[in-house]
């Protein structure tokens, strides 16, 4: 299901402990539960609707959709993730203070909830730019 990709910048391991690639190998819908965790995570989605709820996050291809950032902050409670159909991602997984190296304004202001959208021009243009290139060279870029 993803492939985990060790960050080549020693500068960058410093903040990411690694790069997530989605693969399309398994039978959708696709459903788990994530648990309560410390970590933190941006996913970038590239024609996907997302569906937000309370411990319930939902993606479901939809071309009509440009690049999307969820901001993953530290799960409190189990939460159902479910993958309706393949959808192109790559995520970014932190070390735990890592994400503040890249946002000005504290991470509790940008991740008040367990998963919201991000809405920030820095980086849907980076996401934008991100899926435009093939996907074996989207963690150089």
């Amino acid at each position: 299901m993803f492939t985990n990709i060790t960050p080549l910048s020693d500068q960058l391991k410093k903040y990411i402990t690694c790069f997530t690639i989605s693969h399309h190998r398994e039978t959708f819908p696709l459903k788990y539960t994530a648990f309560p965790n410390q970590g933190t995570c941006l996913p970038l989605f590239n024609q996907t609707s997302i569906g937000i709820k309370p411990n319930e996050v939902t993606f479901t291809k939809d071309v009509t959709h440009g690049p999307k950032i969820i901001v993953l902050g530290r799960l409190t409670q189990p939460t159902i993730i479910t993958f309706n159909d393949p959808v192109d991602e790559i995520s970014i997984n932190f070390t735990p203070c890592g994400i503040n190296f890249f946002f000005k304004v504290p991470f509790i202001k940008i991740a008040a909830k367990s998963s919201q959208l991000l809405n920030e021009s820095k980086w849907s243009k980076f996401a934008s730019q991100l899926f435009t290139v093939p996907i074996e060279n989207r963690c150089g870029l």
